[in-house]
């Protein structure tokens, strides 16, 4: 007999290798929402979920609807790939009768039992892994409103800017500062309003612990071509989180630019052994080892170089 809680699991992390695959990407998302819609149910009066309405459906007074959304699956283009997820239509067809007042003794206790060991996660994480995965297929404006319900205001607002919705995405942040400020949402602010003091403010807040803010501030000294300040932010952000490859690699752009060949090479090391993918950094690299002639060091940091970004001529031209 399956046990819910350790099939409800490996659904999840089924899903959550399957996002890894690029063919497997809209398979994962759509197992994700079966699991979001077995977990928690639809209520009276609410619309229809992602699933439904991607085939057209939707739910109403807490009727299956799984009849039809099969029928709609074989008329259209996407019945081979509905056909192979693990019946995410039955899933739907029992979460319409599984809302907790209706849910039986019984079946409340079949859904509990092997549920510590498990260590399933609550529902909000569900949701949260659902509302990622959309934003990485570039459904922004479904993960937005998704990130919203679950009171994710950091991910929601950044979704919302990219989407081009400032305005709401400035409402959140301010209605949040009136209520509880952060310095991630005066981060937000200084984004959407391009207010450099708004950075200042989430230093200050933060009590020199955020290290988002310090990078913003060097990133805006970098475009007013002020390098020392912009080295000084740099360095006070990666004293908080050295991992971080972007910021080492602008403080060595900004060491090149103030004449410091030996800071910049040690720094773009750094980079490279942080991060392996970063293009730029291993094209860097090999500009600054070509000028001390180190051409076998030289040669094998453009070949990187060339390996992440074939399709760049300027790269191929080193």
């Amino acid at each position: 007999r399956r046990n819910w809680a350790a099939v409800t699991h490996a659904l999840r992390l089924k899903a959550r290798l399957e996002s890894a695959r690029k063919r497997r990407r809209h398979q994962s998302l759509m197992q994700l929402q079966a699991l979001v819609d077995d977990v928690r149910p639809a209520i009276n009066g609410e619309e229809g979920t992602l699933l439904s309405r991607h085939l057209g459906q939707t739910t109403s007074g807490g009727k299956a609807y799984g009849d039809e959304r099969r029928k709609s699956a074989q008329q259209g283009s996407d019945a081979k790939w509905l056909q192979s997820l693990a019946s995410p239509a039955d899933v739907s067809d029992a979460a319409a009768s599984l809302s907790p007042a209706a849910m039986s003794p019984s079946r409340l206790g079949s859904r509990l039992r092997g549920f510590w060991a498990v260590g399933l996660a609550p529902r909000w994480q569900l949701g949260a892994e659902l509302a990622r995965s959309m934003a990485a297929l570039g459904l922004l404006t479904e993960a937005s409103a998704l990130f919203e319900q679950l009171e994710l205001w950091d991910e929601c607002v950044s979704a919302l800017s990219v989407i081009g919705h400032a305005a709401d995405a400035e409402r959140i942040v301010r209605s949040r500062l009136d209520e509880v400020p952060s310095p991630a949402m005066w981060v937000h602010l200084g984004d959407l309003t391009d207010d450099e003091s708004c950075f200042e403010k989430a230093w200050e807040l933060s009590g020199g612990s955020y290290a988002r803010a310090k990078f913003k501030l060097g990133s805006r000294a970098m475009s007013a071509e002020r390098w020392a300040d912009a080295r000084a932010h740099l360095q006070a952000a990666l004293n908080l989180k050295a991992h971080y490859s972007e910021a080492w690699y602008c403080s060595s752009v900004c060491l090149l630019k103030l004449d410091d060949t030996e800071g910049a090479l040690a720094e773009m090391r750094r980079v490279v052994a942080i991060d392996p993918s970063h293009h730029q950094a291993w094209s860097s690299l090999g500009g600054l080892l070509s000028k001390k002639r180190l051409k076998r060091e030289a040669l094998f940091a453009f070949r990187e170089a060339c390996k992440l970004r074939g399709d760049s001529w300027q790269l191929w031209q080193h």
